[in-house]
């Protein structure tokens, strides 16, 4: 009897643990996490193009964005039945791949960030981009 006695305390609450949050706290976060929001696009569809070796995103302000996967952290070395099964988190910033447990944050990759600062240097050394001239020249 005693093993199942022990199995009781199973049933109690757990004891909180760490510093708590305050209610205004917590109302402040939802409040910037709101503003956050309203202000960057989301993700509405994600798809593999297996034609163009390119991710495609579709976000709510009707923008497309393709990039090729072996460019961002986590997802170079990805088969294409890694890459079709990518997933939209709940607020739309983020893509999630589940075969490779790799995330890929909108936000950044909007900007050019493909990953962490040392993925970059070491890809800006094995490949660094050209800038592509905007103007036409004229003769």
């Amino acid at each position: 009897m005693a093993g199942i006695d022990a199995l009781d305390r199973f049933d109690e609450p757990p004891t909180p643990r760490g510093p708590s949050i305050s209610a205004a706290d917590f109302e402040a976060s939802e409040r910037q996490g709101e503003l956050q929001r309203s202000l960057l696009p989301a993700a509405v569809a994600v798809r593999y193009d297996g034609e163009t070796d390119r991710l495609i995103v579709i976000l709510d302000t009707g923008v497309e964005l393709a990039f090729a996967p072996r460019l961002v952290q986590g997802l170079g070395c990805a088969e294409v039945d890694d890459l079709t099964e990518a997933e939209i988190s709940p607020s739309g910033h983020g893509l999630h791949f589940p075969r490779l447990n790799a995330d890929v944050y909108l936000p950044g990759l909007l900007e050019g960030v493909m990953g962490t600062r040392r993925w970059m240097r070491a890809m800006a050394r094995a490949a660094p981009l050209r800038a592509v001239p905007w103007q036409v020249r004229r003769p």
